[in-house]
């Protein structure tokens, strides 16, 4: 019966796969014994010259980071400025760095449609909590945004009143004594502020040196309550991920992810 099971299991992910061809863009992959499947997907590259591979659903959100959209294999985990994360509906988020490995392939860059093609694996940790295999990945003509069109320190994602929003732009800077991260989509944008020291761990937003608010059609709310979770920040190269959920008196954010890297 267990052999029956993962049988079905194979043949409906290569069924799947198989479909990619006449869905384009697309995303997907399987995560240890389930599917995901992105509805909306893009790539764009980010001010240092690395880029984005992002692809979301109503309740979850795939993020790939490697140095380059060129054709070639890019490893991701440990001390690398190359990751993967994944955060479920439940707001979890799982990372590769520092302590999950895996790769991205990119295998096609179409210039005569701006589009990059190419497959992923990787083991991502949420520590204390649980390891996720992802494999099996693919990404199939997802729109790339080069250099002059998106510019942006990172990724944010958050649903507002239940509904999405991926942020168009990011900005993530080091004011000195504040790390302070915008992103923006559209008439609307959501801030974070936490301390530049601020470590992994629990915290709600209340406490001294975080606060967020939230802004549309030039409305600035700031939050009533909320918390933020640091999951990794590495002050080597700069790089800061977690998630957040905050109200404010007539909106509520929540599921929001971010990863990073501030200048």
């Amino acid at each position: 019966m267990k052999n029956l099971l993962i049988l079905i299991f194979a043949v409906v992910l290569l069924s799947s796969c198989e479909d990619i061809q006449t869905n384009s863009p697309a995303m997907q992959s399987a995560i240890d014994h389930t599917f995901f499947k992105a509805t909306n997907s893009r790539s764009f590259q980010n001010s240092d010259g690395s880029i984005t591979i992002e692809g979301n659903n109503q309740s979850e959100v795939m993020t790939l980071r490697i140095e380059s959209p060129n054709v070639g294999t890019y490893n991701v985990g440990g001390s690398s400025t190359n990751y993967a994360t994944f955060k479920n509906l439940s707001e979890v988020l799982y990372h590769t760095n520092p302590e999950g490995e895996g790769s991205v392939v990119i295998t096609d860059w179409d210039a005569s449609i701006n589009a990059l093609t190419g497959t992923f694996n990787y083991t991502a940790i949420n520590p204390g909590f649980d390891t996720l295999r992802i494999h099996n990945g693919v990404f199939f003509e997802v729109p790339f945004f080069s250099e002059g069109v998106v510019i942006t320190d990172g990724t944010l994602s958050a649903t507002v009143d239940e509904n999405i929003f991926v942020s168009e732009t990011v900005s993530a800077q080091d004011t000195g004594a504040s790390i302070v991260i915008v992103a923006s989509s559209g008439a609307s944008s959501i801030s974070i502020t936490v301390p530049v020291d601020v470590e992994t761990g629990f915290y709600d937003l209340t406490e001294s040196g975080f606060s967020a608010n939230y802004t549309i059609d030039s409305v600035t709310e700031d939050f009533l309550s909320g918390s933020i979770v640091i999951v990794t920040h590495n002050v080597a190269i700069n790089n800061l991920s977690g998630t957040f959920l905050f109200l404010t008196e007539n909106h509520t954010i929540e599921q929001g992810q971010f990863n990073v890297t501030y200048q």
